[in-house]
């Protein structure tokens, strides 16, 4: 696994070509998943510009995801493991399916009634929500 790579002034993705393995990788100016091809493996996973999970394919091994500007989850398919998610300014649950495990959950601009709804569905959770 190669080091990390800051690349936040990046306001593309076009021409990007990355590693198929890195263990930072900061990409916090992209507000489009266009030409976006990330590595199949990244260990802290930096995307507080997305607005759209739309077109997103995210890596299979992700340990820390943080995916700050998100409103919505519609069209995210996140990996069934992640340690730590940042999903900060999610304002519904529509579409959102988490990860089978979790260790940090940080969903903090989700209404009450829609943060019960997750704790119902995922009790495995709920000191997380």
């Amino acid at each position: 696994m190669e080091g990390g790579l800051d690349l936040d002034s990046l306001t593309s993705a076009e021409g990007l070509i990355l590693p198929e393995s890195v263990e930072e990788l900061y990409l916090d100016s992209l507000t489009s998943t266009e030409g976006l091809i990330l590595p199949e493996s990244v260990r802290y996973l930096y995307l507080n510009s997305l607005t759209s999970a739309k077109g997103l394919i995210l890596p299979e091994f992700v340990d820390w995801l943080s995916l700050n500007s998100l409103t919505s989850a519609e069209g995210l398919i996140l990996p069934e493991n992640v340690e730590r998610l940042y999903l900060n300014n999610l304002t519904s649950t529509k579409g959102l399916i988490l990860p089978k495990s979790v260790v940090t959950l940080k969903l903090d601009s989700l209404p009450e009634t829609e943060k019960q709804k997750l704790r119902e569905q995922r009790p495995d959770l709920a000191n997380q929500i």
